[in-house]
């Protein structure tokens, strides 16, 4: 079960250029609907080392079903060629909040200047009470346009 909020970011924090940050592609082989799950494959480059994902998402905003799995680079570059969507291509900056991490995403390509902050909870009450830090901006946990199957669909 995967618990996050999500928001706008309008400017980057101080000391953006200090955190750990990641390279990443993905797309979409299913964007699912009543009966399926979303299915994405990500590519996630981190210094010399490269990981490949495929993951399934359920229905849901705040909360909502995941199951993610490592895979070898063959079958990321075999279901690369069955994406039903473009390419988001983001860097990942891993940002520190007292106990939490904000993963902020840096949008490249089409999307260039969008950046969006997520951060998971380990339960609902804890989403619920968090505060986010000044330069976040509007929440968009519950706007469905932002969400990266959505943003993959559009810029297609």
């Amino acid at each position: 079960m995967e618990i996050e909020r999500k928001f706008l970011i309008s400017r980057l924090p101080i000391g953006l250029s200090e955190c750990k940050c990641a390279h990443i592609e993905q797309g979409y082989l299913d964007f699912g609907d009543d009966d399926e799950p979303e299915c994405r494959i990500r590519k996630l480059t981190e210094g010399d080392q490269t990981i490949y994902f495929y993951t399934e998402k359920g229905k849901g905003d705040l909360c909502r079903e995941e199951e993610e799995y490592e895979i070898p680079e063959y079958s990321y570059k075999n279901l690369k060629e069955l994406v039903v969507s473009s390419i988001l291509e983001k860097t990942r900056y891993y940002l520190p909040l007292g106990d939490l991490t904000a993963e902020l995403d840096v949008y490249g390509g089409s999307l260039e200047g969008l950046m969006v902050a997520e951060v998971e909870f380990a339960t609902i009450k804890e989403a619920e009470s968090f505060t986010p830090p000044e330069y976040f901006g509007e929440e968009i946990t519950y706007d469905q346009k932002y969400r990266n199957k959505n943003l993959a669909k559009s810029n297609k």
